[in-house]
């Protein structure tokens, strides 16, 4: 629910009571908490472990929240390509359930990508992609991430060079 660093010890408290180490659900949660601590490279390995799990389970949705977040930790580690590949699956994935928050939110991290390598140009129409179907979806806190990155890019965009 945000702080990694409780995330973390949960899930080595889950580990002791006998949750297996490849449960599906605790891979995922500690990826997640590596991701919110910034730990990129702990982050990639359980994410890349949670497709994989997910993908033998054969379910879409969380194939699709995994890669996208696969995506985000690839960005952090500065592999653009990666992460871009990983996004775009979990964009094709979404679109193809029909989850329209999924879509906005791997929308989102897709911009942030896009912004975090000086991409302003796909940036721009990522992020305003994403603000238009979070309005359109009703998704507040969306709406608001989406904005922040576009005042982000105008800010980088009024810098001098």
């Amino acid at each position: 629910m945000g702080d990694g660093a409780a995330g973390l010890v949960h899930g080595q408290r889950a580990l002791e009571l006998g949750v297996p180490e490849d449960d599906n659900v605790l891979v995922t949660v500690m990826a997640s908490a590596h991701l919110q601590l910034n730990d990129f490279v702990s982050a990639e390995a359980g994410y890349r472990r949670a497709v994989e799990i997910w993908r033998q389970h054969g379910n879409p949705y969380n194939i699709a929240v995994a890669l996208a977040n696969l995506g985000d930790s690839l960005r952090g580690l500065g592999r653009r390509d990666e992460a871009l590949a990983a996004l775009d699956e979990a964009l094709q994935i979404n679109e193809q359930i029909g989850n329209l928050k999924s879509v906005t939110s791997c929308l989102l991290i897709t911009g942030r990508t896009h912004l975090h390598f000086d991409e302003l140009d796909q940036a721009a129409t990522v992020l305003q992609s994403a603000v238009d179907l979070a309005r359109e979806q009703r998704l507040p806190a969306y709406v608001q991430e989406g904005t922040e990155g576009l005042d982000e890019l105008r800010r980088r965009r009024a810098e001098p060079a």
